[in-house]
């Protein structure tokens, strides 16, 4: 027989339970996306200088530069005394998204949308050495939105519109190597990425996945969604895609190879930019709302949660010294320590960690296959 006290100790078990169906009361399974980015602590942060808002971030192989599109300039960072430091820049005087860097030959192509203009820039002097209007039988795109990848080693540059078009250049000439329509109309492309591995250009949209073949942009395998994609991660080192699901609050890994469906990461609402720490062995995810949440490769563990300013667009890593940088469309870009930043006590946070242990004991308990597979983070 349960002596008296033991009833309001029950009871008291299941208030995390209750608040968590009253803070998110439309998804059981995904309990990591009920927490908010103003109830999580800002990670400490410096500012890196003049480059508000920010976009794509493009690490240099030397760890010691990086480079980022802050609005309407591509600006040069370097590491000096500890912190990022602007040390020079181009202005293309034009609307751009993504540039394509082929380090080895010190050069950087950025397509200016608006009079279908192509910008070679060196990456040394940050001065352009070559401007070229391309061709409507290069490329004819329909929208001003273009995503860029390179192929270093066979001097390829393949474009990537919104609507779709998809073309492969050579970068000596710009003249064109292959075009397709890779997706339908009323579908949208929002990243292309190089294996240089595999010959294959990765398009991601907003409800496929699609490989390329480098040489003629040939479909070799593609892979549906169901729920809409905003962004992925190509790792080459681990034969891997990770795509993020901002309105799923989830994250899929993909085998590059069969597409098959290996891992599904809970993550935070409109979750958007990716990245690996490979020495570590976790999967960063930031929100569109600010949200960072860091989890372990192999066990799906959730290691840390915090904050930093919302509209996050990109973040890059920088594993030997535990930093990253984060790019807004709002706030300045963000140097950070995600490593080793150990968020204090929240008791949000306990109370939802409690209510997702005790949701998978109730699971377990009653056979729940679905609760049990959303919560494990398995699943198609």
């Amino acid at each position: 027989m349960w002596a008296f006290w033991k009833a309001p100790l029950v009871l008291l078990s299941f208030v995390p339970v209750v608040l968590a169906f009253l803070s998110h009361p439309l998804r059981l399974p995904e309990l990591d996306a009920v927490i908010e980015a103003d109830v999580l602590r800002r990670v400490p942060h410096r500012i890196l200088e003049n480059c508000s808002p920010g976009y794509q971030i493009t690490p240099a192989p030397d760890g010691e530069t990086v480079f980022i599109n802050c609005v309407r300039k591509l600006a040069r960072f370097e590491k000096r005394d500890g912190r990022w430091t602007e040390t020079a820049s181009y202005d293309p005087h034009g609307e751009w998204d993504e540039a394509a860097f082929d380090f080895e030959a010190h050069r950087a192509y950025l397509y200016i949308g608006g009079d279908r203009r192509m910008e070679t820039i060196d990456l040394d002097t940050m001065t352009a050495v070559r401007s070229m209007e391309l061709d409507e039988n290069v490329f004819r795109p329909r929208h001003t939105g273009i995503y860029q990848a390179i192929d270093e080693d066979s001097n390829r540059l393949f474009l990537g519109e919104n609507n779709g078009l998809v073309a492969a250049l050579r970068t000596d000439d710009l003249s064109k190597i292959a075009g397709r329509l890779a997706v339908p109309e009323d579908d949208t492309v929002w990243r292309v990425l190089f294996a240089e591995s595999r010959n294959e250009l990765y398009v991601l949209a907003e409800h496929a996945l699609l490989v390329l073949d480098g040489d003629d942009l040939s479909v070799r395998r593609r892979a549906d969604f169901t729920d809409a994609a905003v962004d992925m991660l190509l790792d080459e080192s681990s034969g891997s895609v990770f795509v993020s699901f901002p309105a799923a609050m989830r994250v899929h890994r993909y085998d590059a190879a069969t597409f098959e469906n290996l891992e599904r990461f809970p993550a935070p609402a409109a979750v958007r930019a990716l990245a690996v720490d490979h020495a570590r062995q976790w999967l960063v995810m930031a929100s569109y709302n600010g949200v960072v949440s860091v989890r372990e490769v192999r066990t799906r563990r959730l290691i840390k949660r915090f904050r930093v300013p919302p509209i996050v667009r990109r973040i890059a890593l920088f594993p030997e010294n535990g930093t990253m940088i984060v790019t807004s469309g709002k706030n300045p870009a963000l140097e950070v320590n995600y490593a080793d930043f150990d968020p204090p006590f929240d008791l949000t946070d306990l109370m939802l960690r409690w209510s997702e242990r005790a949701f998978r004991f109730f699971s377990l308990s009653h056979g729940s296959d679905g609760h049990q597979r959303g919560l494990e983070g398995r699943g198609p």
